[in-house]
């Protein structure tokens, strides 16, 4: 699952590495959806759903399982307000499959260390990986949740 699909940068990178896998893409601009498939490629890749949604709202009504979870919500240069939530983290921590692990895409800033405590509370942070002026956060679900 990728939530804030954007242009499809993380599905041609997770392809590039894995092949072709079943891919759900959550993106709430249905103008970057039009990119994405037009000039981008996705529209050609039958194994990429893509989902004109918001993310918060996807991820409170979805019930599937989801082996990863990439969230990338970025507006306009900003992480998305409520990303840090309890409520949508605790939605990111259910949707993950029992051994699954979810990543967060961040900018190094002098918020990024409240941001992982945040992170810590719903979810297991299990290793940060800087990533030129982004750190990647991965996660796991907390063993009494799994």
């Amino acid at each position: 699952l990728i939530l804030g699909l954007g242009g499809g940068t993380i599905v041609s990178l997770m392809q590039q590495r894995w092949g072709p896998l079943p891919l759900v893409g959550v993106e709430v601009d249905p103008a970057v959806v039009w990119l994405a498939r037009q000039e981008f490629g996705l529209a050609a890749l039958p194994h990429v759903e893509i989902i004109v949604e918001d993310a918060f709202e996807y991820v409170r009504r979805c019930d599937q399982r989801f082996g990863h979870v990439c969230v990338d919500l970025y507006t306009a240069g900003k992480m998305a307000h409520g990303v840090f939530g309890a409520p949508f983290l605790r939605d990111i921590a259910r949707l993950l499959a029992p051994e699954g692990t979810a990543t967060f895409n961040l900018w190094r800033s002098p918020y990024l260390a409240d941001q992982v405590r945040r992170l810590r509370r719903e979810l297991a942070v299990t290793d940060l990986v800087d990533v030129d002026e982004n750190v990647v956060v991965f996660c796991a679900r907390h063993a009494e949740a799994a």
